[in-house]
């Protein structure tokens, strides 16, 4: 009796049992459970704010954000020596927070900063 070749599962092998997200999927996931635990500010005032108070530690930016709300966050954040990416759109960032279109939202923890900031760089591989 012969078997049949053993076909890949898309599970991930870190985590039997679980299928693999999509880099997007996965930070907005943690964008929203970083809201719940308090670790994230929404709101270009708010993201100003606490990068001028030190506790900013990343930055995404929705894809469609407008260029001007960049601009007016971006000398806060090189003068902190703040990492930003971007992902998904305004709809899908507020949607992923519980709330309306957000363009831009700030990360106040660091290891949640370094995980998402790593999600999304591995996403544009």
């Amino acid at each position: 009796m012969t078997t049949s070749p053993r076909v890949p599962s898309p599970r991930t092998e870190e985590h039997p049992g679980k299928r693999r997200e999509s880099g997007d999927a996965a930070v907005l996931r943690l964008l929203g459970l970083a809201r719940r635990a308090g670790s994230l500010v929404a709101g270009s005032e708010a993201v100003k704010g606490a990068a001028r108070s030190g506790s900013l530690r990343a930055v995404v930016f929705a894809r469609d954000a407008s260029t001007n709300a960049v601009h007016r966050i971006e000398p806060s954040l090189l003068r902190q020596g703040v990492r930003s990416s971007a992902c998904g759109d305004r709809a899908a960032l507020g949607a992923a927070l519980g709330k309306g279109p957000i363009a831009v939202v700030g990360i106040t923890d660091a290891a949640l900063a370094r995980t998402v900031l790593d999600r999304l760089e591995a996403g544009r591989r």
